[in-house]
């Protein structure tokens, strides 16, 4: 499987801005996506004719709740519409606003991390270099082709 980077889902054009000055700054070598919904990303997924996926998927959600839940189940839980190797994606939350029962359903739906959103560019930045060094450059995840897990 190549990697195409990071795509990033759900999050303002502040933040797209605000994510986008961080990259080119600070982690020039990873591409960065971003996507409006989480439909969109599983929509594309189901139609591309490659084997080109992210390397880490991001939602942004402002508080964990039923639009976190809902792409998770989307990604990790296909059915038979959208493809299995969905599930071989990590994807990490991030959230503006703690919230016990939200993050614990997140967990349950799928998702292999969830982080606080800081509105501090500095720890902003720590917390994508962080995020990027384990997830893209340490982390080794299964491989898989469009028809599941290998």
């Amino acid at each position: 499987m190549d990697s195409d980077g990071l795509y990033m889902v759900g999050s303002s054009e502040e933040f797209q801005l605000k994510t986008s000055r961080i990259f080119q700054k600070h982690i020039p070598d990873i591409p960065l996506r971003f996507f409006e919904e989480g439909d969109h990303i599983v929509d594309l997924f189901s139609s591309r004719q490659t084997n080109q996926f992210p390397a880490l998927i991001i939602v942004v959600v402002n508080k964990v709740g039923v639009d976190a839940i809902k792409i998770l189940k989307r990604l990790k839980n296909p059915d038979n519409t959208y493809p299995e190797y969905l599930k071989g994606i990590p994807v990490i939350i991030l959230v503006g606003e703690e919230n016990n029962l939200g993050i614990t359903a997140c967990y349950r739906a799928g998702a292999n991390a969830v982080l606080y959103k800081s509105e501090d560019v500095e720890k902003l930045t720590r917390t994508f270099q962080s995020i990027c060094d384990f997830w893209i450059d340490i982390n080794r995840g299964p491989e898989f082709g469009r028809q599941g897990m290998l």
